[in-house]
């Protein structure tokens, strides 16, 4: 049984929208593959969201989690990316 969340249609579309170059070339399916590839590595943070759900991060990629009603995990769609921020920069502006 894995505990890894599976990835939804919407997930997919989102992860298209936010982190993959327009003219990519690849496919629906591709993008589910890679998409759950990165989930399949994927570990719950201390985050939540709003309404309690889970985030969990996969090498910067970010999935609000949730269970389906079989009680799997699910990732139900994938956050933007994290902007840096002053204070996470070496030279601080400097």
């Amino acid at each position: 049984m894995s505990r890894a969340p599976q990835v939804t249609d919407h997930a997919v579309n989102r992860y298209r929208a936010r982190y993959v170059p327009a003219g990519s070339g690849l496919t629906f399916e591709d993008l589910r593959d890679t998409l759950q590839e990165i989930a399949d590595r994927s570990t719950k943070t201390r985050e939540k969201t709003r309404d309690g759900a889970e985030v969990w991060d996969g090498n910067g990629v970010r999935f609000v989690v949730r269970r389906d009603a079989g009680n799997k995990l699910a990732a139900i769609t994938v956050l933007p990316k994290l902007e840096t921020t002053f204070e996470e920069t070496d030279d601080h502006g400097t």
